[in-house]
């Protein structure tokens, strides 16, 4: 089962930022469950065979005022996709930090600088809608990026995989892959 993770403070955000993600398993024949990250439980994280953690609105920055809530990250050894603001949960977990960035909204042009599981090496077109950044932490290594800033992280050593740019919305692939892994 994946566990699909909502940061979404507003639960109409989440047709737009969850609802396409399980759209995507669903087609993909995956069994899944949504939850949010305020209501998460050892057990959900328990049940998992890999874990999303889902983008929010441009504005909506409330789960960054909690990330207390996200301490399992760090200990995760079950494979984990960020997507937007997951990445970024996914960074401040290791140690990483936020970057303030100018909004980056629409498409954007994607270096991804190293195969993956998820993504191969090239250029893409990717849909972005972020005004935060990070920095890469130490126990990862830059696998993306656009001209004006880090796109895509991936752990070492653990299947952990992190993007800014929206792949529910362009590049549904990522998804697919890692449905897979």
């Amino acid at each position: 089962m994946i566990l699909v993770v909502s940061v979404c403070k507003n639960r109409l955000a989440e047709h737009e930022f969850v609802r396409p993600v399980t759209d995507i398993l669903k087609d993909e024949g995956q069994e899944y469950r949504v939850t949010h990250y305020s209501r998460l439980s050892r057990g959900d994280l328990a049940d998992a065979d890999k874990i999303i953690i889902c983008g929010t609105q441009l504005r909506d920055n409330e789960y960054l005022e909690h990330v207390n809530k996200f301490s399992w990250v760090r200990g995760n050894t079950t494979p984990l996709l960020g997507i937007c603001a997951g990445m970024q949960v996914i960074s401040l977990a290791f140690g990483g930090k936020l970057v303030p960035e100018k909004p980056e909204i629409g498409m954007t042009d994607v270096t991804v600088t190293r195969d993956t599981p998820l993504v191969s090496a090239g250029k893409l077109k990717a849909y972005a809608l972020h005004n935060l950044s990070v920095t890469v932490p130490e126990s990862f290594l830059k696998i993306a990026e656009s001209g004006k800033c880090v796109h895509g992280i991936m752990h070492k050593e653990l299947p952990i995989y992190g993007f800014l740019f929206h792949p529910e919305v362009r590049n549904k692939e990522v998804i697919k892959r890692f449905s897979r892994v």
